[in-house]
């Protein structure tokens, strides 16, 4: 039976408005003093220059400093907020002009159109309401920092299964193949559940078998252990879980179980977005999973896409000797060596004069891991090396957004770590960033991944 867990009840949730700093990096007034020297010598190269009067010049670029550098919402300045945008994406959507701005911005560059679709909530809670009747049960848990609530699913194959007999069908394995086979009479009821669930965005399709039209959902079936992982999906805050339905139909497919959550700041999920609020925000849901399903870390795969991984890479750090598993799609190793340092000067200089930006300014030093500008280099650096767990590292052909060879330093860095370690590429569609592709529609590239799983 679906249905909202609410593991803790939040006594009041301030906005990202309104929320005021508890505890800011100790290099913030450094950053503030810095800045004023800067302001004080580009003033004085101005008038140096002639262009303006030694007054005007210092008034225009202390007036381009208050605008730019000073805290304004929330505790950030607006050269701040542009950068934690393309950082946290639609978990600093809720902010403000600025964030919404930039997003619209960059979607109408995707989307060619200067009226960009936002995330809409309508579609969101059909989306929502899908999973749920897939078996989805809901959730809602607290981080141990306590400013933020996350909203979490966990769906069971087992749970699927009783949908499916409930309806009348089944569901079993056919010619190397799971397959929902249809009830004979093929109800109106069944139609429904057919096409507004099974058949709708899971990655699922009708094929004929042994001369009957049946539902599969998954081949290479004779790789498959079922019922054996779950997988735990961190996604890249581009936008929320419920949107991951062809991700939920590969692992549900195989027969296997999937918990996905949003991070805070992400449609439910409320909270000030920060990297040791994402660190803390896995966490609170890896416990969650842990206490209601029972899985050990050998029995859970994390999975993550781009900046997701990067979570999930902390959560390894802390069950790596259990023997944990981690799934890596198209990620990289640091964030400031593979995504900043390779930019032209001007972005790179912005990203790196407003990186602590990044980092809590509402979470109390004393709680969670330390902050360190997103680095499984870091993470990963003086863990024993293991003969437990496995690392599948995920690459697409002809990815133009990840810094050249990321998936060879990725690679490097796991096998320092962990004996199984797999690179696998995939082809993305002609003429796309392979960053943009996903790897689950390259049909050549599904029995490789699932033999690595299982292997």
């Amino acid at each position: 039976m679906s249905g909202i867990t609410a593991v803790h009840s939040l006594s009041s949730s301030p906005s990202q408005l309104d929320m005021i700093a508890k505890d800011p990096p100790s290099s913030l007034m450094k950053f503030f003093a810095i800045r004023s020297i800067v302001v004080l010598a580009s003033a004085g190269v101005i008038a140096l220059t002639g262009l303006l009067s030694p007054q005007t010049a210092l008034i225009s670029m202390t007036a381009l400093y208050l605008l730019f550098s000073l805290p304004l919402i929330g505790g950030y300045s607006l050269m701040e907020r542009a950068f934690r945008t393309t950082v946290f994406q639609y978990a600093v959507y809720p902010v403000g002009w600025v964030e919404r701005g930039l997003i619209a911005f960059y979607r109408s560059g995707k989307k060619k159109t200067c009226c960009p679709p936002p995330i809409d909530p309508v579609r969101m809670e059909r989306s929502l309401g899908i999973l749920k009747t897939l078996g989805g049960k809901e959730a809602f848990v607290i981080p141990e920092d306590g400013n933020a609530k996350i909203h979490m699913m966990t769906l069971k194959a087992e749970d699927l299964e009783e949908r499916i007999i409930e309806r009348g069908g089944t569901w079993e394995k056919r010619e190397n193949c799971f397959v929902i086979i249809p009830p004979e009479d093929g109800s109106l009821e069944w139609k429904e559940f057919e096409a507004n669930c099974l058949l709708n965005k899971t990655g699922w399709k009708k094929e004929s078998i042994d001369g009957k039209e049946v539902i599969v959902t998954s081949k290479n079936a004779d790789l498959v252990k079922q019922h054996q992982y779950w997988a735990l999906h961190s996604h890249s805050a581009g936008f929320p879980f419920v949107q991951e339905r062809e991700r939920i139909g590969f692992w549900l497919g195989m027969k296997q179980n999937i918990c996905l959550y949003d991070q805070r700041g992400i449609w439910k999920s409320d909270g000030i977005a920060s990297e040791k609020g994402h660190y803390l925000d896995i966490e609170a849901v890896y416990k969650q999973l842990v206490s209601e399903q029972g899985p050990r870390p050998s029995e859970v795969v994390l999975t993550g896409s781009c900046g997701g991984v990067l979570l999930a890479a902390h959560l390894k750090r802390l069950h790596h000797e259990e023997g944990i598993h981690i799934i890596s799609e198209k990620s990289f190793v640091d964030l400031v060596k593979e995504m900043i340092d390779p930019q032209h000067f001007l972005p790179r200089w912005i990203a790196k004069w407003n990186l602590d930006a990044i980092k809590s300014r509402d979470i109390p030093q004393s709680i969670g891991p330390e902050e360190d500008n997103f680095s499984i280099e870091n993470k990963w650096k003086g863990l024993p090396f293991s003969v437990e767990g496995k690392v599948i590292i995920v690459q697409a052909r002809n990815d133009q957004t990840l810094s050249k060879g990321a998936e060879h330093r990725l690679e490097a860095l796991a096998r320092k770590v962990n004996k199984e370690v797999s690179l696998l590429y995939f082809s993305p569609p002609v003429g796309i960033d392979g960053h943009n592709g996903f790897c689950l529609r390259d049909s050549a590239f599904h029995r490789p991944l699932v033999e690595s799983i299982f292997a």
